[in-house]
């Protein structure tokens, strides 16, 4: 294994603030450092649990941003989403205070650690960095972890690990895993995705070809066989590539594929062909077998064997917000999950249909008005797999509403791919008058699952409440 030269030294650092502290990877970086010793402080434009739970640790935290906030830092560390004249980035310039974006912080955290995963991919990601993670757990690995959701198992998004081996996801967007040189990288699966900032799909491939060509040339490249573009953008890298699949062969295959109890899989695990392990998964879903391959391939790039892993597969639970089970109202089964991609939306309704005799029933709030124009068909086809869909206005996040796009447009493309007569699909708005239409809708038998990257998992909670 390669040894990682330590690039960022902390031991001139004193105090690091991070702006957008309140963002699920930042809050993250934010508690490592304090868990190392180093002093840290934080704005971010609301408050909210994560900000919280770091002032229980001890961040200073400001609400807004302001010139005066990064007065003791040695180090700024900032999000893609601050702009060029926030008034701290401008200050920390006029100081001559050293700045470095999320991604640059994060990938020099990783090159400390000789045995850094590098989880990517369209979809997958942080279920796949929450299992690689929790089989290196088993194996008495002691990992850093860093996932984009709290993970009840390590009590939050992050963890402090004793051991040589850091495990966090890969974003591709604005190309922020291009700042990472992991031992083992992993690609899940390459789609269409943030089409605002890479144009097209070929725009995407490339990128990920670039992610695939920095990991280490002695370390190894995991790539999921039954995706086109993951194979695409694997071709030609000096790493060791490592195959998955559970459709095409691979180094690593799932054979015998069943659904057990509860729509949980059961499985044969193989590599190069000889039986590794027979694994009963603790989740639903095809897309989390295939993901498992995953986390099994990377695992074993680090000696991990058999039973370690199988063992550790089958306790797995997920994340928050990934077909999480809120509870019930009137009868009906609650879940969340944050699926906002039509590639995603239709893996996890085919697994709640696996777990559900009766009528599912999904609340979708689309995310980004330019995602939602330019895969419109995408979701309409995928949305079309539950019974009845209840869409609420889109979550625009960073971008402004141009009027050119509507969550209208997407429940008349729903309706005019359904049967003849039927309306499967129906707008409702603000998230307020969701719960309102799901008190008089919903009963016994039902599954409610509510989608999206935004905050429709109010809906869920809402009604959970209610229910009491």
């Amino acid at each position: 294994m390669v040894t990682a030269k330590a690039l960022l030294n902390l031991d001139n650092i004193r105090h690091i603030h991070f702006i957008g502290v309140g963002g699920i990877g930042m809050s993250g970086l934010a508690q490592m450092m304090m868990e190392e010793g180093v002093s840290a402080s934080g704005s971010d434009l609301k408050a909210s649990p994560l900000t919280e739970r770091l002032e229980g640790l001890g961040l200073q935290f400001h609400l807004g941003h302001s010139a005066s906030n990064i007065e003791r830092a040695d180090l700024v560390v900032y999000t893609t989403a601050v702009r060029d004249d926030n008034p701290e980035l401008l200050r920390a310039q006029d100081l001559g205070i050293p700045m470095m974006s999320r991604a640059q912080f994060l990938g020099e955290l990783m090159a400390r650690y000789p045995g850094s995963v590098g989880v990517a991919g369209t979809h997958g990601k942080t279920t796949t960095t929450a299992m690689v993670s929790f089989i290196l757990q088993a194996a008495g690995l002691d990992p850093t972890v860093l996932i984009g959701a709290d993970y009840s198992t390590i009590g939050g998004n992050a963890k402090r690990g004793e051991g040589q081996y850091f495990v966090a996801e890969a974003c591709e967007y604005k190309e922020a895993f291009l700042e990472f040189r992991p031992f083992v990288g992993i690609i899940l699966n390459v789609d269409n995705d943030h089409l605002d900032y890479f144009k097209d799909f070929d725009n995407v491939v490339e990128a990920y070809r670039r992610f695939a060509a920095r990991v280490q040339p002695d370390g190894y490249l995991v790539v999921n066989a039954d995706d086109p573009g993951a194979v695409r953008a694997a071709q030609g890298v000096e790493a060791e590539v490592i195959t998955y699949g559970i459709h095409q062969p691979g180094n690593w295959t799932a054979t015998d594929l069943e659904v057990g109890e509860e729509g949980l899989p059961k499985y044969m695990v193989l590599k190069d062909s000889q039986v590794f392990a027979s694994v009963e998964l603790g989740i639903p879903g095809e897309h989390n077998v295939s993901n498992s391959l995953a986390a099994i391939a990377a695992a074993s790039c680090f000696g991990v064997g058999p039973e370690d892993a199988r063992g550790a597969l089958q306790r797995f639970s997920n994340t928050e917000r990934r077909f999480e089970l809120k509870g019930s109202y009137n009868g009906a089964r609650i879940y969340d999950d944050y699926a906002h991609h039509p590639a995603e939306i239709r893996a996890t309704l085919k697994a709640a249909r696996q777990q559900q005799p009766g009528r599912l029933v999904v609340v979708f709030q689309p995310h980004l008005f330019s995602r939602t124009r330019d895969l419109m068909q995408g979701f309409a086809d995928s949305l079309r797999l539950a019974d009845r869909v209840y869409v609420a206005d889109i979550y625009g996040a960073r971008e402004a509403n141009t009027g050119e796009v509507s969550s209208e447009d997407l429940v008349a493309a729903i309706n005019n791919g359904s049967d003849a007569g039927t309306t499967k699909a129906l707008y409702v708005g603000s998230l307020g008058k969701v719960v309102t239409t799901l008190q008089g809708d919903v009963g016994p038998g039902d599954l409610v699952l509510t989608m999206g990257a935004g905050d429709v998992d109010q809906v869920a909670d809402n009604l959970v409440i209610l229910a009491k």
